[in-house]
């Protein structure tokens, strides 16, 4: 990304010197990318602010203590809210929450972007992240990756996996795999079909789709 584009970053995290340490690195690396960061501490006030305004990235802290006390509701509720956007922006979890149940439901259900698992060395990955997510691509730390791909590799691909890669070797594009599906009597939303894919691209431990199919067509899988 040109280092002349705006991008605007909403930060929300619940405790004072991890979002304070976000935008101090935030503001050291403004020569690599032009940010423009808020944060905020609740889900109540990203809710606000989203709806305010249109933002680039949300890199979220999923389960934040301050909201919990008061609403039994955590990250998910932004999730969906963004999801309804016309313009959605990328959702980055920056989380110490490493277990596979939450990996699985943060990642291949809720469709997060990105994953940054909080640790010594978390906050040189934060750029890097954003980069790759506003490319269009995901982010995961290695240790969550390794996660996923481990558990990816006990689950064998199922019959509209298949059907989804055959219609990208026939070079249709994702945005049109609903109709081509519903056409061939295999109905699935836009939103199950990119979920799918996703979950294929990690399967393989590909970052791209011309990766994927680079990598099932060798594999002979289709």
């Amino acid at each position: 990304m040109s280092t002349n584009e705006k991008t605007t970053i909403l930060i929300v995290e619940d405790y004072d010197a991890v979002r304070l340490g976000i935008l101090s690195h935030l503001r050291k690396k403004q020569h690599q990318m032009y940010f423009e960061p808020v944060h905020v501490n609740t889900i109540d006030e990203a809710l606000i602010e989203v709806k305010m305004r249109r933002y680039d990235v949300v890199l979220l802290d999923f389960y934040l203590k301050d909201s919990a006390k008061e609403h039994p509701r955590d990250g998910d509720l932004l999730f969906h809210e963004t999801a309804k956007m016309l313009r959605p922006p990328k959702v980055i979890m920056y989380s110490k929450a490493d277990s596979l149940e939450v990996v699985d439901y943060l990642v291949l259900q809720l469709n997060a972007n990105g994953y940054i698992l909080k640790s010594s060395k978390s906050l040189d990955e934060i750029v890097p992240a954003i980069d790759v997510v506003m490319s269009g691509e995901t982010y995961f730390s290695p240790e969550i990756r390794r996660k996923i791909v481990r558990y990816q590799s006990q689950k064998e691909i199922d019959y509209i996996d298949r059907v989804i890669l055959q219609a990208f070797a026939k070079g249709i594009m994702q945005k049109d795999m609903s109709n081509y599906l519903e056409e061939n009597g295999k109905p699935l939303t836009l939103s199950a079909i990119e979920k799918r894919t996703k979950r294929l691209k990690l399967h393989y431990n590909a970052k791209t789709l011309t990766e994927l199919m680079s990598i099932v067509v060798r594999q002979g899988l289709i």
